[in-house]
């Protein structure tokens, strides 16, 4: 209804509407006026003729029974006279009327006038119909005008998009080239400090080759490529070429402890929260790396920042079966209560992070479920309010044969 009203506004506004509006009207109308008078000359002649003989040798009875004829479906009253004298008058006239006047002639090409026919007919009928006949073309004329509306609207509204698009891929590019002289820098210090304390230098390299990951991921975005594989024995690259083959081939396991070891040092100050990761046989996976650690890192953040006074357990459970890996992320947070669990992976919807500062924007189980369906895998939430949440990740294994 809203649209309807929006689009109405337009056209009562939109002056090259209205003025082709009135143009058209006023044609139509009175065209169509024009040939409903043009039948009824026809009919009036058509009815003098009939009447002709009779008319020119003055018998009335006669010329009153021809004309009798006429009066109930075309007009409303009708007079005829003669040079000298009224030779017949039928029919009531009309308070608003309409006439067709004709001469009567005689001789052999009637070029000698003996008389005059007038047929009176009301215009309401006519009018009527002329406003009809607007009424369709103007129907015609609006649908007309409102579908070429609607299209440079969209036309417009595309043209927004892709300049948009453009935008982001703009700033996506600029953004992954600007990143990498400070991540250069990173590494560099992560090597001087490797001697003084190996395990922050380790942590330090890991946390500089996920940030570039994360970069490359949004050139990868920028060109619209999303390589995603798994494979269970030997990983090859298929279908779109990877923009890093770096970042292809690698061993889920070691990411999922890599990304563990990067979240433990963000809680070094937060000693009541634990974060635990039990591992099982590991997998080679043919995918953008970045996709799988940011997925993971957003679900663990959900996870963290659903603790009750900052407080709990935070576990990271992998287990590899014959036709699927499964990482599972489980905590004793404040959980989801199971009238809201239905809308969680939708954009913009997130709970149980009232204390969070970051809560709110639903983008991490969104972005994770977008994932996972571009794998054709499976993403489980279960929840219980005060009792925590466990999100399963199922991941399909692709086996040669």
């Amino acid at each position: 209804m809203s649209n309807q009203l929006k689009y109405f506004k337009i056209l009562i506004s939109d002056k090259v509407y209205l003025n082709g509006l009135l143009a058209i009207s006023l044609v139509v109308g009175a065209l169509s006026l024009y040939m409903s008078h043009f039948s009824k000359v026809g009919i009036a002649k058509a009815t003098l003729d009939f009447a002709y003989n009779s008319i020119v040798i003055g018998d009335y009875r006669t010329t009153i029974n021809i004309l009798d004829k006429s009066i109930p479906n075309t007009f409303q009253f009708i007079s005829i006279k003669n040079s000298y004298t009224e030779i017949a008058e039928l029919g009531a006239k009309p308070k608003l009327n309409f006439t067709v006047k004709l001469k009567i002639s005689e001789g052999n090409h009637r070029e000698n006038s003996v008389g005059e026919a007038t047929f009176y007919y009301s215009p309401l009928v006519d009018f009527l119909a002329a406003l009809g006949a607007i009424l369709i073309v103007v129907a015609i004329y609006s649908f007309i005008f409102l579908r070429e509306l609607i299209a440079q609207e969209g036309k417009l509204e595309m043209q927004s998009r892709i300049s948009k698009l453009h935008a982001d891929n703009e700033m996506a590019l600029q953004v992954s080239h600007d990143i990498r002289s400070p991540l250069m820098a990173l590494k560099v210090v992560a090597g001087k400090l490797k001697s003084e304390n190996e395990e922050l230098a380790n942590l330090l390299t890991i946390c500089a080759d996920r940030i570039n990951d994360i970069a490359m991921q949004l050139l990868l975005k920028s060109r619209n490529k999303s390589p995603i594989i798994l494979n269970s024995t030997e990983s090859k690259p298929q279908d779109t070429p990877p923009l890093s083959q770096d970042n292809l081939t690698f061993k889920i396991n070691q990411a999922i402890s890599d990304l563990v070891s990067e979240k433990k040092l963000s809680l070094i100050n937060s000693t009541k929260i634990t974060l635990q990761l039990e591992e099982t046989n590991d997998l080679e996976v043919s995918l953008q790396k970045a996709e799988l650690t940011g997925t993971l890192s957003n679900l663990i953040n959900n996870s963290i920042e659903s603790m009750i006074d900052h407080s709990g357990l935070v576990q990271v459970v992998t287990r590899k079966y014959s036709q699927s890996f499964l990482i599972v992320i489980q905590d004793n947070g404040r959980g989801i209560s199971e009238d809201k669990l239905s809308f969680i992976g939708n954009k913009g919807t997130s709970f149980g992070k009232e204390d969070s500062l970051s809560s709110g924007s639903g983008l991490g189980l969104y972005q994770a479920k977008k994932f996972m369906d571009s794998i054709k895998g499976k993403l489980e939430i279960l929840s219980k309010e005060e009792m925590g949440t466990m999100v399963t990740l199922h991941f399909p294994i692709e086996t040669e044969t």
